[in-house]
């Protein structure tokens, strides 16, 4: 559990020290880069078109008549500066690791102990398929 703990917190300053001088219009060695924003993972920082969003898809699907009420999505964490902050930022998002502050929204069903792959294969193995392609979340069993 230690090193779990310190890999967050490394990752949370690796993120700090990334974000802090693109965004300082005074920083002699990048001069504030616009256009772009900064986001972690688990394993990783990522710097990314400010366009660029896991939530894009949604816009594409609302073309053709759906909402985000249409879809259950799932990631990791719902946490501020986090690539799934956006995504999972709704009432029908799961979370395979860490919850939302926020009361109404990024739900983890899963049992104690889970988390990552083994949690999405969970939440996978008890989608069971209704009519009009439509589909209900049992974990009753």
């Amino acid at each position: 559990m230690g090193s779990q703990t310190e890999t967050r917190s490394n990752g949370r300053f690796l993120w700090i020290r990334t974000r802090a001088p693109l965004r300082d219009e005074s920083c002699s060695l990048c001069g504030g880069v616009l256009g772009v924003k900064v986001v972690q993972s688990s394993h990783s920082v990522d710097i990314i078109p400010e366009t660029s969003s896991k939530i894009n898809i949604f816009a594409y699907w609302s073309g053709l008549g759906y909402t985000g009420d249409d879809f259950i999505v799932m990631g990791d964490a719902e946490q501020f500066g986090g690539n799934d902050y956006e995504l999972l930022n709704c009432p029908c998002a799961l979370s395979v690791d860490r919850v939302s502050e926020q009361m109404d929204a990024c739900w983890n069903f899963v049992k104690p102990g889970m988390r990552n792959l083994e949690a999405a294969l969970y939440y996978l193995e008890h989608f069971e398929p209704r009519e009009w392609g439509e589909f209900c979340l049992d974990l009753k069993g």
